[in-house]
């Protein structure tokens, strides 16, 4: 990880993001991202001690579609494209860092029907003391989280989160 973090932290911006995907390590080559109810809270409570302000729960309903590498999301009446590459990554028994080139574009989906994949979730985006946006995924049946870092961060400040929100 002290590798991965002094190689891209001093990098990130909104088109080059570091997204940290809290879970659980399967193998070598494989990330279980889903999170049950139980971790989703103690994990917000966690976020909450280290917020300066008071979380409010606050969730948008998101469509979400897949094809290859570009993801259209649809949002509050506003769909937008986004083109995902990973430029590296590294994975750790309870959370997956990947640093990323992400392209966004307001153009409408190609298909309206043939996706490899289509997802339905609310979502809260939790702003970390405006250095870190925490995106909190409720599916049916499981939960997301994922931690984005958009701009540069202290390595030390950022592992001060990750020691405090995921124990590891």
């Amino acid at each position: 990880m002290d590798k991965f973090c002094n190689q891209y932290l001093s990098l990130c911006n909104k088109n080059y993001p570091i997204q940290i995907s809290i879970g659980k390590k399967i193998n070598e080559y494989m990330f279980d991202y889903k999170i049950s109810d139980n971790q989703l809270e103690s994990i917000i409570l966690k976020i909450k001690e280290l917020s300066k302000t008071d979380l409010e729960p606050y969730f948008n309903y998101v469509y979400e579609y897949k094809i290859k590498n570009e993801v259209y999301i649809r949002c509050n009446n506003t769909i937008t494209t986004y083109t995902y590459n990973v430029i590296d990554s590294y994975m750790d028994n309870n959370y997956y860092m990947q640093h990323l080139l992400i392209s966004i574009d307001n153009l409408p989906p190609l298909s309206t029907s043939n996706y490899d994949n289509n997802e339905e979730y609310e979502q809260m985006i939790i702003n970390l003391n405006n250095q870190l946006d925490i995106e909190i995924n409720k599916f049916k049946d499981y939960n997301t989280i994922k931690i984005l870092i958009k701009k540069p961060i202290l390595y030390n400040i950022l592992n001060n989160y990750l020691k405090h929100i995921i124990i590891y």
